[in-house]
């Protein structure tokens, strides 16, 4: 079974960088409550897992290549995440940001936390590419039902 979604890069003055995903392209005549993608969104179509969950690996640039460079099955949202904090540290250096609070503009406010010891102890991921080239790298997880779970910017760092 397979799942089209459609992703746009965006940045907010008060969150940074992010990742927003559609169900629906851009042509999608359908009257529904849900927003239809823009025209220049990325289309990746997924090959969706039997059963539990899939992890994908995406670069937006260049938006011609319209499958995930890397995928990986796990058993649970749990181990998703997991997964997803390992390869950030093993870019950064350092954990996934930790929003503490807003300031007076409603900027966020954190800190990027160190290495926790069981992330640590993960083994190093091999995803087969140089993560540090051209474009913006992200993570998105589906289930076997082709729900979303989660959508994550991984790199670059802003």
């Amino acid at each position: 079974m397979e799942k089209t979604l459609w992703f746009t890069l965006y940045s907010d003055y008060r969150a940074g960088m992010n990742v927003y995903v559609y169900n629906r392209s851009s042509e999608d005549s359908e009257n529904s409550e849900e927003e239809n993608a823009p025209e220049d969104a990325l289309d990746i179509t997924f090959k969706l897992p039997k059963k539990n969950y899939r992890i994908f690996l995406i670069n937006e640039y260049p938006s011609y290549n319209n499958e995930p460079i890397w995928y990986k099955d796990l058993p649970s949202k749990d181990e998703c995440e997991k997964v997803y904090k390992k390869l950030f540290s093993q870019i950064h250096d350092c954990m996934p940001f930790k929003v503490t609070g807003y300031n007076s503009s409603y900027k966020e406010e954190g800190f990027y936390p160190k290495i926790s010891e069981d992330i640590k102890l993960m083994s190093e991921i091999d995803i087969g590419t140089d993560i540090y080239g051209d474009g913006i790298y992200f993570l998105c997880v589906l289930d076997n039902e082709g729900n979303e779970i989660f959508t994550k910017l991984l790199s670059p760092l802003f």
